[in-house]
């Protein structure tokens, strides 16, 4: 019979990392992070991110249960809007109380069930949370800060020389100077101003 999953943060981790048959090791391996810093959240030397939960998520570790423990999740006054709970999410994905309660409210789809409609519900939160954004922007390699350093390099070039553009040519335009800039992280303003004047001609 499997052990209850009760005690501290770090011995719950354990014990999941345990039914899953992994080593420490292991564990650290298929999370992305070092078998040390596995050590240290299991002793609870350190304490996980959001990152490293999101990643136990996705190999079928139950947060609820890790958080709050088996015992915890039988008894009928923890439910999905547990104070503690909600809190640790707040903190965890770096989102406001009342932006946090909007994502829920509008991804509700039955009040009774508590059933969310889960697009809904990432919409939101990815919307009111830098935590997530800076997350899917390391999934997807997009570099916000060089695309945004684009952006203003154009419209300011457009607006020094009074010129427009029409949004698929600076669409384009944008697209190109991003693919060159992209190896070395930089912006070069000759070379936006020289594609300006190609692309508004």
């Amino acid at each position: 019979m499997e052990p209850k999953k009760t005690g501290t943060f770090g011995s719950r981790l354990r014990q999941e990392r345990e039914a899953l048959g992994l080593s420490q090791v292991e564990m650290a391996e298929k999370l992305g992070i070092t078998a040390r810093s596995q050590r240290n959240y299991e002793t609870g030397t350190r304490v996980p991110d959001a990152k490293y939960l999101m990643a136990l998520s996705r190999i079928g570790v139950d947060l609820i249960v890790l958080l709050h423990g088996e015992e915890a999740t039988r008894q009928e006054h923890v439910e999905w809007n547990d104070v503690s709970y909600v809190i640790a999410l707040e903190k965890a994905f770096g989102i406001k109380h009342e932006d946090f309660e909007q994502a829920v409210e509008l991804s509700l789809v039955n009040d009774d069930l508590c059933v969310f409609d889960p697009e809904i519900l990432f919409l939101e939160l990815r919307r009111h949370s830098p935590v997530i954004r800076v997350l899917i922007e390391r999934e997807s390699g997009l570099d916000t800060v060089l695309l945004a350093g684009i952006l203003m390099g154009v419209e300011s070039a457009l607006h020094l020389r009074q010129l427009t553009m029409v949004p698929d040519k600076k669409a384009q335009a944008v697209a190109m100077l991003y693919r060159a800039f992209k190896a070395s992280g930089k912006v070069d303003p000759a070379m936006i101003e020289e594609a300006v004047k190609l692309a508004a001609s």
